[in-house]
């Protein structure tokens, strides 16, 4: 069952721009929560790449998608092109630097695609990762 257009539409404008950082917080709990009981639900795409480099599978690309603005629309555009044209595996990223610019932080960018898998009649896993994020080795061992 699948929540109605209007109610993922203000799910996700107050996971946006609610003032309130409880509000935001609930919102996008409340997205993530619904996602998974319609069977969608964040994904790692590691496992493939570790099958890609024993050898397991080849002659195909994973795109990697980065949204810098109006995600939740942009989103639904991906899922509805990937629906419509039975596509495998694509990537939803955000950069580092690109959640610095754009204000959007991975929470709320999770959020809106995931609200654009639900509108969208997506199933199965959302792969979400972050571009170039780097450990810092001489800093890693001193973080409580």
């Amino acid at each position: 069952m699948s929540l109605p257009a209007d109610e993922i539409g203000a799910l996700v404008k107050d996971a946006v721009f609610a003032p309130e950082a409880g509000v935001r917080e609930r919102c996008r709990r409340a997205i993530g929560g619904s996602a998974s009981a319609l069977g969608i639900f964040p994904a790692s795409i590691q496992g493939l790449y570790e099958a890609a480099g024993k050898g397991l599978y080849g002659g195909v690309t994973v795109p990697a998608i980065n949204i810098r603005g109006i995600t939740y629309e942009v989103a639904r555009a991906v899922f509805a092109a990937a629906l419509r044209d039975r596509v495998g595996a694509f990537i939803f990223e955000i950069a580092r630097s690109e959640i610095g610019y754009t204000r959007q932080s991975p929470g709320e960018y999770a959020a809106c695609v995931l609200a654009a898998a639900i509108r969208q009649g997506f199933e199965g896993p959302v792969f979400l990762q972050g571009d170039h994020f780097q450990v810092d080795r001489a800093r890693f061992g001193s973080v409580p």
